[in-house]
């Protein structure tokens, strides 16, 4: 249990406290806005009437926009036949 003065247990122990997480920590604002960023830079590759598509599609969109070969390698991940309905599940889905 963490302490606070005079070894008194600290705020978030406390019966009933509320707690949040950590921004800075692995699960938390942070990381969301990393993901943010990374789905940013995979999506200025896609327009976003391009979705719903399948990887054959996709491919041919990152050609056409000149894509590098970062985001041809996460398309290579994908089911060939299965739709992606938005850039947010493109993403998930090549991590």
């Amino acid at each position: 249990m963490s302490t606070s003065v005079e070894g008194s247990p600290g705020h978030d122990q406390q019966p009933g406290a509320i707690r949040h997480p950590d921004p800075c920590g692995p699960v938390g604002w942070g990381t969301a806005i990393e993901t943010a960023e990374e789905i940013a830079e995979f999506a200025r590759w896609f327009p976003p009437s391009i979705f719903p598509a399948r990887q054959a599609e996709l491919r041919g969109e990152a050609w056409t926009t000149r894509a590098p070969q970062w985001v041809i390698d996460r398309l290579d991940r994908l089911d060939p036949d299965r739709r992606i309905a938005s850039i947010t599940e493109l993403h998930d889905l090549t991590r």
